[in-house]
């Protein structure tokens, strides 16, 4: 399944004070009970100006898949982020 969900803004801020806006457009999809979104964009003010950027979000269930259907949804969840910025 994968699921087409727009557009996202984000601000990283780096260890020496400089930062990043980011502008990326999203696919999620679950693949043997791990939710996978990847997001693909490109650096649209500060650091790294114009490079392509790549975020990976994997995140494993901390409950079952129907509890986002319940009246108190989703508690947790875990798992990896990875994010790269491509001259």
């Amino acid at each position: 399944m994968t699921l087409n969900s727009g557009q996202v803004q984000e601000s990283v801020r780096y260890g020496d004070g400089s930062a990043s806006e980011i502008s990326y457009s999203t696919s999620a999809g679950r693949v043997a009970g791990i939710t996978v979104l990847r997001m693909n964009g490109t650096v649209t003010d500060g650091r790294g100006k114009g490079s392509k950027a790549e975020r990976t979000v994997a995140l494993l269930p901390g409950s079952l898949p129907t509890a986002c259907l319940t009246p108190e949804g989703l508690q947790r969840s875990g798992g990896r982020v990875q994010l790269q910025i491509h001259p």
